[in-house]
C-alpha cells in the first residue's frame, strides 16, 4: 500500500516500516531534552539573577549621583550668593565714595546696613548720610550752644538736636 506523504503519521511508520519507526524513537530521547530545555531555564535564571543585581547597583549609583547633583546645585547656589555679594559690595563701595563721605559716618554697621537694602534705598541712606555730613560741618562757638556752619550760619543746640532726632526716625 501507498501512501502519499500528506497522509504519513506516526501510526502508518509504526504499522508499515517498524524498522524507520525504531529509528526515529531511538533518535530522540526524551530525557535529553528535557535535559537540555532545564539548562536553557537555568542559563536564562542566572542571567536575570546577574541583571536584577547590576539593576540594584545601578539603582544605587543614580541616587548617589541625584545626591552629589543636589551638593552641586546648594555649591552653585552658594557661589553665585557669594558673587552677587561681592558684585554689590563693590557697587555699594563705589556709590560711597563717589558721594565723598567723611571716614568716620562710614562705619561697618552702616556699609553692612547697605547691602540688606535695595538700589534705590542705598541712594537714599546715603544722600541721608550726606545730609548728616553736611549738618555736621562746622564748629562751635563760645559756650557751646550755637553751632556754626561752614557758610557762617548759626544753628542753636535746638536746632542741632532737631536735626539729629529726624535722621534717628
Amino acid at each position: 500500500m501507498e501512501i502519499g506523504i500528506d497522509k504519513l503519521t506516526i501510526e502508518n511508520i509504526k504499522q508499515y516500516n517498524p524498522v524507520l519507526f525504531k529509528a526515529i524513537q531511538e533518535s530522540t530521547d526524551p530525557n535529553e531534552e528535557i535535559k537540555t530545555l532545564t539548562d536553557k531555564v537555568e542559563a536564562e535564571a542566572t542571567t536575570n539573577q546577574e541583571l536584577s543585581r547590576d539593576n540594584e547597583d545601578l539603582k544605587k549609583e543614580n541616587e548617589d549621583l541625584k545626591k552629589e547633583n543636589d551638593q552641586l546645585k546648594g555649591e552653585n547656589d552658594t557661589f553665585k550668593a557669594e558673587k552677587s555679594l561681592s558684585e554689590k559690595k563693590i557697587a555699594v563701595n563705589k556709590l560711597v565714595e563717589e558721594a565723598k563721605l567723611p571716614k568716620e559716618l562710614k562705619t561697618e554697621f552702616f556699609m553692612e546696613s547697605l547691602l540688606k537694602l535695595d538700589d534705590e534705598e542705598i541712594k537714599k541712606a546715603i544722600e541721608e548720610r550726606q545730609h548728616i555730613a553736611e549738618a555736621t560741618k562746622g564748629k562751635v562757638t563760645e559756650s557751646g550752644e550755637e553751632f556754626v556752619l561752614e557758610g557762617g550760619a548759626k544753628v542753636t543746640d535746638a536746632k542741632k538736636k532737631e536735626v539729629v532726632e529726624s535722621i534717628r526716625a
